[in-house]
């Protein structure tokens, strides 16, 4: 299968649903394939990385998509989330949206200093990844998160969601096509942290060091002293200046 194949889509829209990628896993398991986007306006159980709650309000776009997992050979599993962040932060900005991208998996506007606009989950089940977007589009948002709506005043609320569904698919689409060099360039370009004294807590274990880029496998490279090291999990504060 040739990555640059144009994927063709099979998507379900549904009012409300408890989550699209439990739903969407369902279906894998049940012999649906690549292609099948499963799109709803509202989660009542919505996730995000390590099981945690995603508010997920009608209004927003919430959606999974399956891909079969050699379309992504190019890339380390590892990167799989990155260069999806990275293509959907890329297609919103062409619709006009200031968006950067916040290591390893968040859309964010406003820097370092960001109000998040989206997420990306993805989760391999056998020969197929799933890959969760949730993005705020005319949604009610909690403190510290913004909305499309916010961005884009003057597009009603209808064209705004399908406008921001259709970012989202292209996105997928130039996310498989992306090499590893691209990966990281195109990173390094919408990187919210780059430069930014920031510490990573995973766990009971912190890591303070300035953020570098990314890596080519995803992972976030720091300065850290004197040395360079790639972090591969924990989530990013930055400190005070």
């Amino acid at each position: 299968m040739s990555a640059r194949a144009a994927l063709e889509w099979r998507v379900a829209h549904l009012e409300s649903v408890v989550s699209t990628q439990d739903l969407a896993r369902d279906r894998v398991e049940g012999g649906a394939g690549e292609g099948l986007v499963i799109v709803a306006r509202e989660q009542r159980g919505g996730r995000g990385r390590r099981r945690r709650d995603w508010s997920s309000p009608p209004g927003g776009l919430w959606l999974t998509a399956v891909l079969a997992v050699e379309r992504l050979s190019a890339l380390a599993a590892t990167a799989w989330p990155a260069a999806t962040t990275v293509a959907v932060a890329r297609r919103l900005r062409a619709l006009g949206c200031r968006v950067d991208v916040k290591w390893p998996n968040d859309l964010v506007v406003g820097g370092a200093t960001s109000g998040k606009l989206a997420g990306v989950l993805v989760e391999r089940r056998g020969a197929h990844a799933l890959v969760g977007v949730g993005l705020n589009v005319t949604n009610d948002v909690p403190e510290g998160a913004v909305a499309l709506r916010a961005l884009l005043p003057n597009v009603g609320s209808r064209e705004l969601w399908q406008s921001a569904r259709r970012a989202v698919l292209d996105g997928l689409q130039e996310a498989v096509t992306t090499s590893p060099d691209q990966l990281v360039a195109r990173w390094d370009q919408l990187d919210a942290y780059r430069g930014a004294e920031v510490t990573i807590v995973d766990g009971e274990s912190t890591t303070v060091g300035t953020v570098l880029g990314l890596a080519s496998d995803g992972r976030l490279r720091l300065l850290v002293g004197t040395d360079e090291l790639a972090v591969g999990r924990g989530k990013v504060h930055v400190r005070p200046a």
